[in-house]
């Protein structure tokens, strides 16, 4: 039976996306450093997700909801559940106005539109998305939310040029002033003990953000040879969560032999690990409980299952059963003492 529901692809054939490829990253509540997990894809008809070989290397790491098998290639023509609640439903009051937080057409975006535009995040969790860099005829594209646009106020940052703070109004008057086309600057910036990679975006000698962490460490071998100019593709207005004010475009030329991922650590695990034993320490993660495994299978491919597509008299029975673990290590920011609860998860994406 197809649902009508709006979130729903349309029966006619759609048009394959301009983007088909996310990096999905964790991020580690110890060190707070970005690591991507998977590769998530959608061709237009089929929904596909494979963990990375990032993931073999992560001491006890725990499966996704509803993807329980590290090795297993999921593909599906819905979007799994732990992607399909990071997307704000058309019946929500302020979704035209998040629609235009991400640059989207209210009347026309689809869910896989709104998780490359956000970046899939939500309060509470750890998870992100972004789109995977190239290195294409010698020249390297990049697309990236910039981060910490909050947190440049907070201290001095040290650069090539003496040590540079700015005011909160230098800042939001630059973010304002920026258009799409309009060209940044992208510099080292020396001494940050968070990122030892850490490469600074700035306007008019005005400090704005980092380069997207999962970028960082690659990133400076764009910079050998001095700064980097990127392009605004997107600036929010003010009242937009400070994650998404603003994109940047990256195309610039590459050394010789670059690559943003020299050794492989984002390529899908089963083709690494062909029919192989994964390590000794990722052997409990596989293995849910039998019914967990169930609930999990129906959450992710069955989500019409999920509480807002049922009739009321059926939310009881079914409450709980599509959200994760309360203390998920992956879905769940210890460090932070947020948790992803019930309640959370079907009011989709906060503001």
């Amino acid at each position: 039976m197809r649902s009508n529901n709006l979130l729903d692809r349309p029966s006619e054939a759609p048009a394959p996306p301009a983007v088909r490829d996310l990096l999905v990253l964790w991020q580690q509540p110890e060190t707070r450093e970005f690591i991507p997990i998977g590769r998530f894809n959608y061709d237009g008809r089929t929904f596909s997700f494979a963990y990375t070989r990032d993931t073999a290397e992560i001491d006890g790491f725990r499966p996704l909801p509803g993807l329980p098998d590290l090795r297993s290639q999921y593909a599906q023509d819905v979007m799994p559940a732990v992607f399909d609640q990071r997307v704000m439903p058309p019946t929500r009051p302020d979704y035209p106005s998040y629609m235009s937080s991400l640059g989207l057409d209210a009347e026309h975006a689809t869910p896989w539109e709104q998780i490359v535009e956000s970046g899939g995040t939500r309060n509470g969790d750890t998870l992100q998305s972004m789109q995977v860099p190239t290195v294409t005829s010698g020249r390297a594209e990049a697309r990236f939310l910039v981060n910490g646009l909050r947190w440049v106020l907070a201290r001095p940052l040290i650069i090539a040029d003496p040590t540079v703070q700015i005011s909160p109004s230098q800042h939001e008057g630059v973010l304002r002033a920026l258009n799409p086309g309009d060209e940044v600057t992208i510099v080292a910036e020396r001494d940050n003990t968070i990122d030892e990679h850490a490469s600074i975006v700035s306007s008019g000698g005005v400090l704005l953000g980092w380069v997207s962490r999962p970028l960082s460490a690659r990133f400076r071998g764009l910079l050998v040879d001095g700064p980097a100019i990127a392009t605004v593709a997107r600036v929010a207005p003010p009242g937009t969560p400070p994650h998404l004010r603003l994109i940047l475009d990256v195309n610039v030329p590459a050394p010789a032999g670059f690559s943003f991922d020299p050794t492989g650590q984002w390529e899908p695990l089963p083709s690494i690990y062909p029919g192989k034993e994964l390590p000794s320490s990722h052997s409990s993660a596989l293995k849910h409980p039998p019914r967990l495994q169930y609930q999990l299978w129906q959450c992710a491919w069955q989500p019409r299952l999920h509480g807002r597509h049922l009739r009321r008299a059926d939310r009881t029975r079914w409450a709980g059963h599509c959200d994760p673990p309360r203390h998920h290590p992956v879905l769940h920011d210890d460090s932070r003492g947020v948790r992803a609860g019930p309640a959370s998860q079907r009011r989709g994406p906060r503001r």
